[in-house]
């Protein structure tokens, strides 16, 4: 089942927010594509704890985070920066 419009609507609203913040940091670091990135990047985000949250398994959990979290850092080339 949805949530109720005016739950859905403040959720948009807010992940709105998280994703032009991420857009602003990626453009300071240079990012041409920053905010195609930053929704990109916020969709592995929650994509990934979600799963990790379902996972039964506790090193299989943390692996998808950590998994996760290299990838994003590769991608946006964050590594030198972290």
């Amino acid at each position: 089942p949805r949530l109720a419009p005016a739950v859905r609507t403040r959720f948009a609203k807010a992940t709105q927010r998280l994703a032009a913040a991420f857009a602003e940091l990626l453009t300071k670091l240079g990012h041409k594509a920053a905010s195609e990135e930053a929704n990109s990047m916020l969709a592995e985000l929650l994509g990934a704890l979600s799963l990790a949250r379902m996972e039964a398994n506790a090193e299989r959990s943390d692996a998808i985070l950590a998994g996760s979290r290299q990838q994003l850092k590769y991608r946006l080339a964050l590594e030198q920066q972290a």
